[in-house]
């Protein structure tokens, strides 16, 4: 278990350090002005990942847990995810055509949708728990894509080349995911060249809809904020707002981490009982909530030295807006939880149905505060909102009992013996 850790840890560390460093170069060697096009172009393309793996994702890796034939399973999955990334591929083009002023310029970002059914192999080395494999295709990816980084950075900075570094890094990703995949013992099989029995699909679809719908909304939620920056106020206060952002995002990896390798593991102890399920949860999560309040004890007396020090002096507000923004990675902690026992419980749709208030919440005091507060105006939109749908919605739903019982036994409240059991 505590090497599923470190290899969850380095992998997850490699890919938002990639991230970073990509962040890093950018605010640097672009103006203020071009770095906040840079992430508004971004936002736009990664509103529409989720449609091309429509939420497949937590479902496929509870599958190839439990189940022990796979293949068909793997062969319609690869069918399905290739056929909604070339959906999302056709909206994303008009949508970079209206709502940019030379945003076709990127437009070959799509290429990166066309092969987002090659995380097949991601999900398997999850569910088999072969964490050593995600990352090392990471690393090798992001270690060649590292020295064309530092090259388009210092020799051809430029909007294009920099979203030309992101779509080879993907690529380079989903590449060495295949070539691994080939190596091991007990591989994924696909069967490329065979068309397989869609009848299972209308029933993976359905069961996948709220976890597409809740992730799309997720993204929207991470990406609305940038967006509407862009458009209420200006690309410096979106420069000055987004690197915060890519900091927090990159710090989100924490409970994704703890979450992502005790996942497994929460599936079994649900399996043998509610209650064994509940104190495994428990204490991942008390964990999490410890190890994310130091993360922003950390923050609260030293963003400012972090920012000048990594992004230069001209990002200094964005240290003063991360002490409050750094807020959020505690609160995913029980938002990453609460979605993970929805999905054990078969209950997405409640996931759904919290990220949607969610959404309508943020987009509204987002339109509300960013005209009187700018970028301070888009963080405490964030906090509110995620308060709302990460922590107290689930002590308000009815079915979501086991994400409230769980959150009460991380912090101590003993509950009640479940008779059932």
């Amino acid at each position: 278990m505590v090497s599923s850790y470190i290899y969850v840890a380095l992998e997850r560390i490699i890919k938002s350090g990639s991230t970073f460093l990509t962040v890093i170069l950018a605010s640097r060697f672009l103006t203020k002005s071009e770095f906040g096009e840079y992430s508004y172009y971004i936002a736009i393309f990664t509103l529409f990942l989720p449609l091309g793996l429509f939420g497949l994702e937590g479902i496929l890796i509870r599958k190839f847990v439990c189940e022990k034939e796979t293949d068909d399973l793997a062969t319609l999955s690869f069918y399905l995810i290739g056929v909604f990334s070339i959906v999302a591929s056709l909206i994303f083009i008009p949508v970079l055509y209206y709502f940019t002023d030379d945003g076709m310029r990127i437009s070959y970002l799509i290429i990166v949708y066309f092969f987002q059914n090659i995380l097949l192999y991601n999900y398997w080395f999850q569910a088999k728990q072969y964490f050593i494999y995600n990352f090392i295709a990471i690393s090798l990816a992001s270690t060649i894509a590292l020295i064309f980084k530092l090259i388009i950075a210092i020799y051809y900075p430029s909007i294009e080349n920099f979203c030309y570094i992101f779509v080879l890094e993907s690529l380079l990703f989903y590449l060495f995911l295949s070539i691994i995949n080939r190596k091991v013992n007990q591989k994924l099989n696909i069967c490329f060249f065979k068309l397989p029995d869609f009848k299972p699909a209308l029933i993976l679809i359905k069961e996948s809809i709220p976890l597409f719908l809740s992730g799309f909304i997720v993204i929207i939620f991470n990406r609305v904020d940038q967006i509407m920056l862009m458009h209420l106020q200006d690309s410096q206060a979106l420069a000055i707002y987004a690197v915060s952002a890519k900091v927090n995002e990159g710090l989100l990896l924490i409970p994704a981490i703890i979450m992502t390798v005790a996942y497994p593991k929460m599936i079994k102890a649900f399996g043998n009982s509610r209650n064994e399920g509940v104190i495994v949860a428990g204490s991942v999560i008390r964990k999490s909530i410890l190890i994310c309040i130091s993360v922003f004890l950390f923050f609260l007396f030293f963003s400012n030295w972090f920012f000048t020090l990594v992004f230069s002096y001209e990002y200094r507000y964005s240290g003063e807006l991360f002490k409050i923004h750094s807020l959020t990675i505690l609160l995913a902690s029980f938002g990453i939880l609460a979605t993970k026992l929805m999905i054990i419980e078969s209950r997405q749709n409640l996931v759904f149905y919290a990220n949607f208030l969610g959404l309508i919440l943020n987009i509204t005091l987002n339109y509300v505060l960013i005209p009187i507060y700018s970028y301070w105006g888009a963080v405490i939109a964030t906090i509110i909102t995620q308060m709302l749908t990460s922590v107290f919605v689930w002590f308000l739903l009815p079915n979501a009992k086991i994400v409230a019982d769980t959150i009460k036994y991380a912090v101590g409240i003993k509950m009640k013996r479940n008779r059932t059991d």
